[in-house]
């Protein structure tokens, strides 16, 4: 089933060009993916929590750590 949507000419250049922008930002990107193990801070950054939710979750086993301190490091990928 196609769906037809009208657009005036001028809100279409608009979104051309945006696209246009955006295709020209990304020329050349690679995606990178994140390291397997993280530090506590940055795992609470990727995931917007707080630190010391990583490490309630680290103590009760729902997410993998290694190390102790400020060396602790915790797997968010399995």
């Amino acid at each position: 089933m196609t769906t037809l949507i009208a657009i005036e000419a001028t809100a279409l250049d608009a979104i051309l060009k945006r696209l246009d922008r955006i295709d020209h930002k990304l020329e050349g990107a690679t995606i990178v993916p994140r390291a397997e193990w993280l530090t506590v801070k940055d795992a609470a950054q990727t995931l917007g929590v707080k630190p010391d939710m990583i490490r309630r979750k680290a103590k009760s086993g729902e997410i993998q750590a290694r190390g102790t301190g400020k060396c602790r490091m915790v797997k968010l990928v399995d």
